[in-house]
């Protein structure tokens, strides 16, 4: 039987990463404990009990199997100074073949008439090889590296919109199989929101919009908020069928830092404003602390899988 459980990465003195499975209960109790893989390395999306890695200090990406203790590395190419990307993983259903997209903005996005559009390159696992693709005629351009959802077979990013009047923002979604970008639409009372503080995830197999309301500002640089709201997309695709399913509410004088992850039996884990991880119930609005030493957390839902790397993709 496959055990559901959540995968989380935090930092211990001196700066070294932890990767720990958890079992995706109350307790949050501690289930195995996994290798170390370097000390800037960030989860870039889980599917089908694989993990994708992104090693920024050694230039490569890292796909693993937690359960097995596989795992294989590419490297990344380098394009030029200045470049941003983002990483997305997932599986191709067409063609039975897990992805990995890299979308990188090379030295400035803007120009004068308009947009420079990304350099996009695919490594899919089965020919162990990176190729790149064309795209043009993009209006956005992709927001936040750390908030990036697999879903239905598309990988999900919050993007800006360019041009008009203000900052507006949207989901920019990447199908594995076609190799296209798609445009979701934001909540309608999101739609012409500004807003930088939403991230992505998913809920119960639909697309979830985290909305992070009231901050409070400690100094310019660190701010938590008192409120979050989780909307999820019933229908996928429907802009219409966005629908507010709860809101993080802390009790004075509670303070958020962000929503980590959404548990099976129905709390959501959060960090607090003292970089400590809990467990927040959005029916009685209990928070309940677990006891976890460390920052800059991350944590993923995982399934446990027997899905080989080595064999199947030497």
């Amino acid at each position: 039987m496959q055990k559901c459980l959540q995968i989380m990465k935090n930092l211990t003195y001196p700066m070294k990463p932890q990767f720990v499975l958890h079992s995706d209960n109350e307790s949050f109790s501690e289930f195995k404990q996994l290798g170390d893989y370097g000390n800037d390395v960030d989860v870039a999306g889980s599917c089908h009990g694989l993990v994708c890695l992104s090693d920024g200090m050694n230039n490569r990406l890292i796909v693993w199997n937690p359960a097995i203790g596989e795992f294989i590395t590419t490297s990344l190419r380098e394009h030029c100074n200045g470049t941003t990307h983002f990483v997305g993983f997932g599986f191709d259903s067409k063609s039975s073949a897990y992805k990995v997209v890299r979308i990188a903005y090379i030295g400035k996005v803007f120009k004068p008439f308009g947009l420079i559009q990304p350099f996009v390159e695919i490594f899919e696992l089965s020919s162990n090889a990176w190729r790149t693709i064309t795209v043009k005629n993009l209006n956005y351009v992709l927001y936040d590296t750390d908030s990036c959802a697999y879903l239905n077979g598309s990988v999900h990013w919050v993007a800006q919109i360019y041009g008009g009047v203000g900052r507006k923002m949207m989901i920019a979604s990447f199908d594995l199989s076609n190799e296209v970008f798609e445009e979701l639409m934001l909540p309608h009372a999101l739609v012409d929101s500004s807003d930088p503080s939403v991230s992505l995830s998913v809920y119960c197999q639909s697309l979830a919009l985290i909305h992070c309301e009231e901050p409070i500002f400690y100094d310019e640089s660190y701010m938590s908020y008192t409120k979050c709201s989780i909307w999820v997309m019933r229908e996928y695709g429907a802009a219409e069928s966005w629908t507010k399913q709860f809101s993080v509410d802390l009790p004075n004088p509670g303070a958020l830092l962000r929503v980590l992850s959404f548990q099976r039996h129905g709390g959501i884990l959060i960090e607090d404003s003292n970089s400590e991880i809990a467990s927040y119930d959005p029916r009685t609005q209990k928070v309940t602390p677990l006891c976890f030493h460390g920052y800059i957390f991350e944590v993923h839902s995982y399934m446990e899988s027997l899905v080989l790397l080595k064999n199947r993709y030497s």
